[in-house]
């Protein structure tokens, strides 16, 4: 970005199902610390569990890390020997975060989870109150995004960063007006309302915004009669006319320009030619496959 050449703080996620974000950095004193972070990336696996991570560290090697042996009676856990095959497995600070709704429960019961599978399906988190938490340190209901559970605005990070005149963008796997994502460009007491939240975050003060939600073409990346759920279709034919202050891109060619540095506007909206996320919903994709197995659709991997 030329305009905030100073510090980034990138959000970035990915997840199977949901979404992945990118954003830019927010600590002040970092400015004035040259031995501080020059930017700062957030990825978010959303849903994403330790079991997940194990699954592909299995699938890729052969190997597990986080694995333990649970007495539900007793409300022991043994954490059985692994081998750290992902990067941040190895990170010297690592820690948790709470993100539960506060209309849900009080607070998570790790015995309680243990001795009932069932006990965890009850009263889960969605991803628009587990983000609002990221993305803010507020807890609020289900469903709601940028807002406390009385209705009121709460300040995200990327908008304390921008606050600081620093850049700072949002890219998804999956519509950039989904919940995780918006949770960073939106306050919007419905997650359903997914055109009312890509008004907010277009006119917004995130520098990227990037994702699925093409309007366009279906999950196959082929082209199909508009369908404007992820967008409204005047903001769609907005961004498409250059009548906002957005250049906006969506074949692969672009994007691999603009990653090439070959041409780096102020401000980008980049929406990949997929309805709903760039790969994971294609034709042929079912249960049990292994990855891979089905072709790819020919979209930028915007997560990567």
């Amino acid at each position: 970005m030329t305009r905030r050449p100073t510090r980034w703080l990138t959000l970035a996620g990915t997840s199977a199902i949901a979404a992945a974000v990118a954003l830019t950095s927010a600590v002040p004193a970092a400015a004035a610390d040259p031995t501080g972070p020059k930017n700062v990336i957030v990825l978010i696996g959303d849903g994403m569990g330790y079991n997940h991570i194990d699954a592909a560290s299995l699938y890729e090697h052969g190997t597990t890390y986080a694995q333990v042996a649970v007495d539900p009676a007793a409300g022991t856990i043994q954490h059985l020997p692994g081998t750290a095959s992902q990067v941040f497995q190895s990170f010297p600070v690592q820690v948790a975060m709470s993100t539960h709704s506060a209309n849900g429960r009080a607070e998570y019961d790790p015995a309680k989870a243990w001795a009932d599978f069932d006990w965890i399906a009850e009263g889960a988190t969605d991803s628009a109150a587990a983000g609002t938490a990221l993305a803010t340190g507020v807890k609020t209901n289900n469903g709601i995004l940028g807002l406390d559970p009385e209705g009121d605005v709460v300040k995200n990070v990327a908008e304390r960063a921008a606050e600081l005149d620093k850049a700072t963008g949002v890219v998804s796997s999956v519509q950039f007006s989904h919940a995780t994502p918006a949770a960073w460009g939106a306050h919007n007491a419905s997650r359903n309302d997914m055109t009312g939240v890509a008004h907010e975050m277009i006119e917004g003060p995130l520098d990227v915004i990037m994702g699925a939600g093409h309007p366009g073409y279906d999950d196959d990346n082929q082209a199909v009669t508009p369908s404007y759920s992820s967008v409204s279709e005047r903001d769609f034919q907005r961004l498409r006319d250059g009548q906002t202050a957005r250049t906006f891109i969506e074949d692969r060619a672009a994007f691999e320009a603009l990653a090439a540095g070959e041409d780096v506007p102020e401000k980008v909206f980049g929406l990949a030619q997929v309805a709903t996320t760039l790969q994971q919903a294609r034709s042929g994709e079912s249960e049990g496959q292994l990855p891979f197995a089905v072709e790819q659709n020919d979209v930028a991997s915007l997560a990567t």
